[in-house]
């Protein structure tokens, strides 16, 4: 999750740790942070509101201890971890919109030239189009 954050919200200090951890925040952060977000996934909000805003974050490392014996985690490494990284990915379209909508068009350009190159080489060859259904999906 982290690289994800890192990659789409770059810093001079990388976000170390997302998930855990006390945090504070100044009245700047209050009053600016609309909670979207509800669960597993309101830590991944916070961090990514206050890179978005250039607020400063500090890392403290803290201590871990095991569970107490007989407790049971109620987290889900597969289910929580795919809610996390959606809510990073719908984060990402609300506060960069354009450099999402551009990643996503030049993805859907990609997968139309993959479709129409060899379609448009066919054609050359032989003035032929057999592949009539790819060249029409091509140009969606």
């Amino acid at each position: 999750m982290r690289k994800s954050i890192n990659t789409l919200w770059p810093t001079h200090e990388p976000v170390r740790d997302v998930m855990t951890g006390y945090r504070a925040f100044s009245p700047m952060f209050v009053k600016t942070f609309p909670i979207l977000s509800q669960g597993f996934e309101i830590e991944t909000e916070m961090t990514i509101h206050a890179l978005d805003k250039n607020l400063s974050m500090v890392s403290l490392p803290v201590q871990y201890r095991d569970r107490p014996f007989g407790s049971e985690s109620k987290l889900d490494t597969y289910s929580d971890g795919v809610k996390v990284l959606r809510s990073i990915f719908r984060l990402y379209r609300d506060y960069r919109p354009m450099r999402f909508f551009c990643a996503l068009a030049l993805l859907m350009v990609l997968a139309a030239l993959t479709l129409f190159c060899p379609v448009f080489a066919e054609y050359v060859r032989t003035g032929l189009v057999p592949r009539f259904p790819t060249f029409i999906a091509s140009h969606f």
